[in-house]
Parts: structure tokens; sequence; C-alpha cells
């Protein structure tokens, strides 16, 4: 691959709270971004009846998704709120699902799984 930079990763979480946690979402994107997590910057969102935290995971190599995910449910766990759901926004690289899969990322899914096709060198 050539490229200036790494694969970027666009992840978000759902939990399952409508309230700010006193303003909780901001406490949680300056966790991620600026200390929390090395190569994730991220915000949070009030989204209908749930808090997002949305992500851009900068270097998936070195701070995996499954890490990501841990890191936000054990900082919910801290507010009583739980992760509902999660989503991974585009494409990514092979490898990042592969590490996601082998850490402990539950898979749901309302389509059959996918096979994975891999491009030919022409």
């Amino acid at each position: 691959m050539v490229g200036a930079r790494k694969p970027l990763i666009a992840y978000n979480i759902f939990l399952n709270t409508a309230d700010s946690l006193h303003r909780q979402e901001d406490r949680q994107g300056r966790a991620l971004s600026s200390g929390g997590l090395r190569y994730v910057k991220g915000a949070g969102f009030l989204c209908a009846a749930w808090l997002r935290f949305s992500m851009n995971l900068t270097d998936f190599e070195q701070t995996p998704i499954h890490r990501v995910f841990e890191f936000v449910k054990r900082e919910a766990a801290r507010y009583g709120v739980v992760p509902v759901s999660s989503e991974i926004v585009g494409l990514i690289p092979k490898l990042a699902l592969e590490q996601a899969a082998s850490g402990s990322c539950k898979w749901r899914t309302s389509t059959p799984p996918l096979s994975w096709k891999t491009a030919s060198p022409p």
C-alpha cells in the first residue's frame, strides 16, 4: 500500500442513555483524544435516546478497535451506563477486522456474513 498516512477507521459506540451525564460526552471525547487512548480522536453527541461516541482511529495497529470498545465500556460503567451497540462507518482494512474478531467484540448482523474478497494483482 502506498499513501501518506495509515488507513483511518471511523467508529461509533452507542451508550444506553440520552442524559448528558453532566457533560460526560465532552469528558469522554477529551479522554479519548488527549490521554485516554493514543491514535484515537473522538467526540460525544446526544443522538435520540442514546449517547454516541464518534471516533476516528488513526492507527488501528497501535490502538485496535476492541481496545477502544473496552476503554469506552469501562469508562461508561463508572456512570452506570453500558454500550448497546457500535458500528464501523465505511471500509476498513481486513487486518483491523481480524484483530477485532480475535479481541472481545461480539458481532451482530442482520445479513449473512460477508465473504472475504481479495483483489488479485494485475
